[in-house]
């Protein structure tokens, strides 16, 4: 009787080790790939940084130090809690994880996007801008356009992506600039208010920076995402965001 001497369809052991292995090297590639990468982005930040500090002007220079310190105290513990969420990672473990690296990646150029906007706020922005259009950002995940549309209207769109969790935010409309020309304010009710309370943005201009605070606006952003912050402008407008900021100026809703 003649057995069957077909090849067995299931994966030789040396097979599945083989592929085991190979993906163990791979990841340790993707791994120092992504460390090489947050060692340049560290050199990009203190080059941004250096550039800041000698663009800004005197009154801002101690709040632009505390800034940057505070920035880099705080960046990896950041980074663990986000390798944290990732399955099989534990405590110790984080820089093992290559979601550490990724998130240090990224916070580390998305203030390095705030320091630079120092350089062009007081080194090159056009002056046709005004003192509020264009696009401005925190350095920490706020991201805000602003449309100017005269007669003291601001049209804007406000949008956050904040902490290892990614909670998001938007909130967008028409912003009324006071007699000083220093200060917006938007104002609407807050739609999960029983009495409805005010949902509040104010925007300070203060040495050609946006500080931002706002006042019962949770019902625009997830549980750990926030929109106050200092902002400062980046660029102008991208084409494609006008027509839809002038379309909230013309529809916008705000209560003085």
């Amino acid at each position: 009787m003649l057995r069957n001497r077909c090849c067995p369809t299931r994966p030789s052991l040396l097979v599945l080790a083989l592929a085991m292995l190979l993906g163990t090297v791979q990841a340790q590639a993707d791994l120092d790939l992504a460390r090489a990468d947050v060692e340049r982005a560290n050199t990009v930040l203190e080059r941004a940084a250096d550039m800041a500090r000698q663009a800004a002007p005197e009154a801002i220079r101690t709040d632009l130090d505390a800034t940057i310190e505070s920035f880099l105290d705080t960046r990896e513990d950041r980074a663990r809690a986000a390798a944290r969420l990732e399955p099989g990672v534990e405590a110790g473990s984080e820089e093992d994880a290559i979601s550490y690296w990724y998130d240090l990646l990224g916070t580390t150029n998305a203030m390095t996007r705030w320091l630079r906007g120092h350089v062009y706020t007081y080194c090159v922005q056009p002056e046709h801008l005004g003192a509020w259009e264009g696009v401005w950002v925190d350095g920490q995940g706020g991201y805000l356009e602003v449309l100017d549309m005269g007669d003291r209207v601001l049209a804007f769109r406000l949008e956050a992506v904040r902490g290892p969790t990614l909670h998001t935010g938007l909130i967008e409309g028409v912003a009324l600039v006071n007699a000083g020309m220093q200060r917006a304010r938007f104002a609407v009710p807050d739609p999960s208010s029983e009495d409805r309370a005010l949902t509040i943005v104010t925007f300070d201009l203060q040495h050609g920076r946006l500080h931002l605070s706002t006042v019962n606006a949770e019902s625009f952003h997830g549980a750990r995402a926030y929109f106050d912050g200092t902002y400062v402008r980046t660029r102008e407008l991208p084409r494609d965001a006008v027509p839809h900021l002038k379309a909230l100026g013309q529809r916008g809703v705000t209560l003085r």
